[in-house]
């Protein structure tokens, strides 16, 4: 845990990550400092001595831990060295942070602090909120692209803390409550990459619909958070260029995205038989091959969290990564797939890779690695 944890007045005593508005950590020494105090062109931001990478890597964990357990666009720390300080803002694009000053002389700690304090307080106010109360209530719309569309209202736990790294798109998903209904459907959180010609999740499940690929779920709702408010989507990109940052680092944007599904689906490690396991990846093999064959879309992602059981049968989910193969050449910066097999059949084609056509290849890597779940 952080040496310190600010929690709101009134949270119950124990330490709890899931209840943290802001972490402190505290070191002695400016050799344990985890920024340069005079970063620039010449200098990355990053200190570069051992102590100043363990310390970063240590306040990465802290806020790794925090998001992970929060429905939250971003968070701050503070790092205090000796006499100094660091404002930390993170988000799942990265970090932003301050030049060291001295809080004992400059009142920017006070301000922080003065202003976190007014703003949460605001915050729980207006929501009539306890202090104590982990629930929250999410609306998603049920057809963005259609004004007056109606929308669909969750009820929905806290997150589960599932140890992922601090970057990237941190999908939480959860059954949930639709208030109207009465009914159990599965909510997804996520923070999709803003990039061009890739489909959103919601149109891709509509889509397979519209040509009946079955052993699908069924999109009942989903859109990107609204825009008006800033931090929906992620500020670290703003400052890729600033002279102090760290070079030759892709920042890729990213967006929070709501999605609610018809289904809530077993793990496919909970099969009761070996029926049922066997049944089950044939489903979503069959899945696979009609989203091909029939839409000329791939999933680009299967893995074992990515097949659930519903009511003995097995359904293929988690389509954010799916790529739509008349939309010609890269959309990703990076490779997209189940790496292990990526790099397997790189290695052992690395002379034919490049002359292979791009839907054989990249569809028999999805069918490598459903396969290797069944093994």
């Amino acid at each position: 845990m952080p040496d310190v944890c600010v929690y709101a007045n009134g949270t119950s005593d124990g330490c709890n990550i899931s209840k943290v508005e802001v972490h402190i950590e505290f070191k002695w020494n400016d050799a344990s400092d985890a920024f340069s105090r005079h970063p620039g062109v010449d200098k990355p931001i990053v200190s570069q001595t051992d102590k100043g990478f363990d310390t970063l890597g240590q306040i990465t964990s802290y806020a790794a831990a925090q998001l992970g357990v929060q429905y939250c666009t971003h968070i701050f720390s503070i790092l205090v060295i000796h006499n100094c300080a660091h404002l930390i803002r993170w988000d799942r694009e990265g970090a932003i942070t301050t030049n060291t000053f001295d809080y004992q002389h400059k009142p920017h700690l006070a301000d922080f602090f003065y202003s976190s304090d007014e703003e949460a307080t605001l915050a729980r106010t207006a929501l009539k909120l306890d202090p104590t109360t982990r629930m929250f209530k999410v609306a998603v719309p049920r057809d963005p692209a259609v004004e007056d569309s109606g929308w669909l209202t969750l009820i929905i736990p806290q997150p589960v803390a599932k140890g992922y790294p601090l970057v990237g798109c941190w999908t939480c998903t959860c059954p949930a409550l639709d208030i109207l209904n009465k009914k159990v459907v599965m909510f997804k959180d996520s923070w999709r990459m803003l990039i061009k010609d890739v489909l959103l999740e919601g149109e891709t499940y509509r889509l397979l619909k519209s040509y009946k690929v079955h052993n699908v779920a069924t999109c009942i709702a989903f859109h990107d958070v609204i825009h008006a408010v800033p931090q929906q989507n992620t500020q670290t990109v703003k400052f890729r260029n600033a002279e102090w940052a760290c070079p030759n680092q892709v920042v890729t944007s990213h967006t929070l995205h709501h999605l609610v599904l018809d289904i809530v689906g077993e793990k496919l490690t909970d099969f009761e038989s070996s029926r049922q396991l066997v049944q089950s990846v044939s489903d979503t093999l069959g899945a696979h091959h009609d989203a091909f064959g029939n839409t000329k879309i791939l999933h680009r992602d299967l893995s074992i969290g990515n097949i659930v059981i519903y009511q003995g049968k097995g359904f293929l989910i988690d389509w954010d990564l799916a790529k739509l193969l008349i939309i010609q050449g890269p959309q990703q910066t990076t490779r997209t797939g189940t790496w292990q097999f990526m790099s397997a059949h790189i290695v052992k084609n690395i002379h034919a890779i490049r002359a292979q056509p791009l839907c054989h290849f990249v569809d028999g890597l999805d069918v490598q690695g459903e396969l290797h779940e069944f093994r």
